[in-house]
């Protein structure tokens, strides 16, 4: 009798055992890992189930719960049961068609407290937990004024907003009055707002924007001083914020309001940008006319045929400064192709053909160097030769042309040719009227 009695008593022992192991029914707190493995329960009669979840960093908490039971809940809480952070009822549920619900929270590190139950009867389900980090780069309990977070200008913060924290302040020095910059962007969340607030705790600035994964950039002139950051929203999840001191562009400079180039040739037409401690100097370039000439993102030109086109640049911070010059491409070199004597007493002077010009001028001097009287005859771009009228009897003449363009009323000068060189005969003129004169 007594071995039948304790083979009773092994058996039953090792069937508790199995229950207890299978189901996890007979405890009310268990540790739940945040691996994503399934584990089953079973509640008893009018009892609940607790799971402890332990999280070491600012992140996503997500719960999933699979019940095979109606009436039944299941909630997430903090470690005292105090505060209900979520949770759902089961209406239905069965174990032909279990009903799945999860919970997803921006959390602290701490410890909270999963609970599964029903009411009136015993509860079967499953559940499982997931983490994943915030990448949050904060530093202790940022979530007042006295426990700023101290932030150096131009780090990039990454900030977690969470169920419990959902307002994180921050701290910064400038050390000379300037236009404190401050952008944020609100990642997961869809609604943030930034406030500015001086060393007594003065608010000199606020305003929400809106929307999930959205940039604004906050200024606000200030002098040289600590003041304080705070990011707050009533939803949860990240942002990041990125603090700098910001000099705006106050001019730019070129070197003249007017430049002539020569084909093929470049130039640089910038002098300065002002003030030299601006934070962003860059700055953006175009020409109106880039078959005339091109310009490069440092303001360097260069000449590619005659023409006009005016160079812009512009400030890219934000400043909308402009400044403008104009470019003014000379013709290239004219070539004489005929320079002879129609008759004993008449010249007749020809060119080869120039692109993109207004004009010739032709020229003659009894001097070499073109010194003293000299006489000047100007044609179109379509005529490309000239005839004098009668020349002085056994005389040396010397001859040279250049092409032109206008541009707003004025005209500019390619290079003189090579001089040419006719000496005319005792007799002879021109067959028609010329109104190229001898001088």
């Amino acid at each position: 009798m007594r071995k039948l009695l304790k083979k009773v008593v092994m058996f039953s022992v090792a069937a508790i055992a199995a229950l207890t192991i299978t189901t996890q029914a007979k405890a009310s707190d268990y540790t739940l890992m945040t691996n994503n493995a399934w584990i089953d329960g079973m509640t008893s009669d009018d009892q609940s189930d607790k799971y402890i979840v332990t999280i070491n960093e600012p992140g996503w908490l997500t719960v999933i719960a699979q019940s095979s039971s109606s009436s039944s809940y299941f909630g997430l809480y903090d470690n005292d049961m105090v505060k209900e952070y979520y949770s759902h009822s089961y209406y239905d549920g069965s174990e032909t068609e279990p009903v799945t619900k999860e919970i997803k929270m921006a959390l602290d590190p701490g410890v909270y407290v999963v609970k599964l139950g029903n009411a009136r009867k015993v509860m079967k389900y499953k559940v499982k937990a997931s983490f994943e980090p915030s990448g949050s780069n904060e530093t202790g309990d940022n979530n007042s004024f006295d426990k700023a977070m101290k932030t150096k200008l131009n780090k990039q913060i990454n900030g977690f907003l969470t169920e419990d924290n959902k307002a994180d302040f921050y701290k910064v020095t400038l050390t000379r009055s300037a236009t404190l910059r401050s952008i944020v962007n609100s990642k997961s969340m869809y609604g943030i707002t930034y406030s500015l607030w001086d060393s007594d705790l003065v608010k000199l600035y606020s305003d929400w924007f809106s929307g999930e994964g959205q940039t604004r950039v906050f200024e606000n002139e200030v002098a040289a001083g600590t003041y304080y950051i705070k990011i707050e929203s009533g939803r949860t999840g990240g942002y990041t914020l990125k603090s700098m001191e910001w000099k705006y562009v106050t001019g730019i400079k070129l070197k003249k309001a007017l430049f002539t180039m020569n084909k093929g040739t470049t130039l640089n037409v910038l002098k300065s940008v002002s003030p030299s401690s601006a934070s962003n100097k860059k700055l953006s370039w175009e020409s109106s006319d880039t078959s005339v000439a091109t310009v490069t993102s440092t303001g360097k030109v260069k000449a590619k045929k005659a023409g006009s086109t005016t160079i812009t640049v512009k400030t890219t911070d934000g400043s909308d400064i402009t400044a403008k010059c104009s470019i003014v491409v000379l013709p290239s070199k004219t070539q004489i192709k005929t320079c002879k004597l129609k008759s004993g007493l008449s010249a007749y002077v020809a060119v080869k053909t120039q692109s993109d010009i207004s004009g010739y001028e032709y020229q003659l001097c009894r001097n070499s160097a073109f010194k003293g009287k000299k006489s000047t005859y100007s044609t179109d771009s379509y005529t490309r030769n000239a005839q004098t009228d009668t020349l002085r009897k056994q005389t040396q003449y010397y001859f040279r042309v250049r092409s032109y363009i206008w541009v707003s009323g004025s005209k500019y000068y390619g290079a003189w040719s090579d001089t040419k060189t006719l000496k005319t005969g005792k007799k002879g003129g021109p067959d028609h009227y010329c109104t190229w004169k001898d001088v």
